[in-house]
């Protein structure tokens, strides 16, 4: 569900891996962002590019979190 944040800004941390070419890790995830289009140059989705990387966005950007595959998403409260 598309949200707003209260606060300033937010911050994705990735704690694992996203899926490499040997099938290791998890697939899906990210946060969909209402103001990016699909194009070549930039997708709506964004995740973090590795373990300890993190997508930082001001809070009253309209977002909203992506499934992960087979797992679910876990958000913890601010």
């Amino acid at each position: 569900m598309q949200h707003q944040d209260g606060g300033i800004y937010s911050v994705n941390i990735a704690l694992n891996s996203h899926k490499d070419e040997d099938g290791n890790g998890f697939s899906g995830g990210g946060t969909f962002f209402e103001g990016l289009t699909d194009d070549e140059a930039m997708s709506s989705i964004q995740r973090p590019v590795a373990p300890g990387h993190a997508v930082f966005h001001h809070t009253t950007t309209r977002h909203a979190g992506v499934s992960l595959m087979p797992h679910c998403i876990v958000s913890l409260p601010s």
